[in-house]
């Protein structure tokens, strides 16, 4: 960078008081440049303790090519695949084979900031189809073009659901059958 000093006088500077001045803004540039080198450090150290320390299974994904550049500790162990292997897929690798046209149709519309992506369904390594809710968010990671994934697995939450409904049929399919009216009460 380099710094410029505004006098509202004009001034005619010797040379000595010119190297002096030189030397002065060089000090502040540098000065300068290591703060901001010391907050963008921060910032690092920051997103990556709350990237790898996250519960939830959480990955960057290369938004040109859907290559995994980064997966969490929490996504490793939640979908069976070791680093190195995830690092090695791309995001449709992880999706049933029936949902790799509604993905990229998906993807085709490039949502630019922090989005709910809905509802999708995963498959882990061991080929179990999970329900999952995610959320977005475009990042700048290490100058790729990316996208910041979060995950919630919904698989359990949807399976009570289903029963709860199963459960509402039935009781309706009886009361339905019975002549009289009747009245359930704890």
């Amino acid at each position: 960078g380099s710094l410029c000093v505004i006098d509202f006088a004009p001034r005619n500077l010797n040379v000595k008081e010119q190297v002096a001045l030189q030397q002065l803004a060089r000090q502040v540039i540098r000065h300068l440049d290591s703060h901001r080198q010391k907050l963008i450090d921060e910032s690092q150290r920051s997103f990556n303790l709350f990237f790898s320390k996250n519960p939830n299974p959480m990955w960057v994904y290369n938004q040109n090519n859907l290559q995994f550049l980064d997966v969490n500790e929490a996504a490793v162990i939640h979908y069976g695949y070791s680093r190195e292997e995830f690092l090695q897929m791309r995001i449709t690798d992880i999706r049933p084979l029936k949902d790799v046209p509604i993905l990229r149709e998906y993807l085709g519309q490039n949502y630019p900031n922090l989005h709910f992506a809905g509802q999708w369904q995963h498959q882990r390594k061991d080929g179990q189809i999970i329900d999952v809710e995610i959320f977005t968010d475009t990042i700048d990671y290490s100058s790729y073009n990316a996208r910041l994934v979060n995950i919630r697995d919904i698989t359990q939450h949807k399976q009570i659901e289903k029963t709860l409904q199963e459960s509402e049929a039935r009781f309706r399919v009886i009361s339905e059958a019975i002549p009289v009216p009747f009245i359930i009460s704890r």
